[in-house]
């Protein structure tokens, strides 16, 4: 069930995989199809994306954001058959953010 605000929080316990972005681009898809169901004067709402209960180091990156792009960096292994599916799940939440 979704309670509709004009913010959808996504709360993420542990570290970024494959499963939590599954679960973001649903997430995604929610909050787009409420912008375009909704009435023309409401806006879609905005998403915040909480990640908690987990550490991570991340030196190797120069910051934060460097960190993320690097999660949702398309799939470029070819010989991996749910490659395609992997890359359509970051396009979506790339587009989105």
């Amino acid at each position: 069930s979704v309670l509709l605000s004009s913010t959808l929080i996504f709360n993420q316990m542990g570290p970024i995989n494959e499963q939590t972005l599954n679960d973001l681009q649903f997430i995604v898809n929610l909050a787009q199809y409420l912008g375009e169901s909704s009435q023309r004067s409401l806006e879609a709402p905005d998403l915040c994306w909480v990640l908690r209960d987990f550490y991570h180091d991340i030196s190797e990156f120069e910051n934060d954001d460097a960190y993320m792009e690097s999660c949702l960096r398309p799939d470029l292994d070819s010989v991996k058959g749910n490659a395609l599916k992997k890359n359509t799940v970051r396009k979506t939440i790339t587009g989105f953010f």
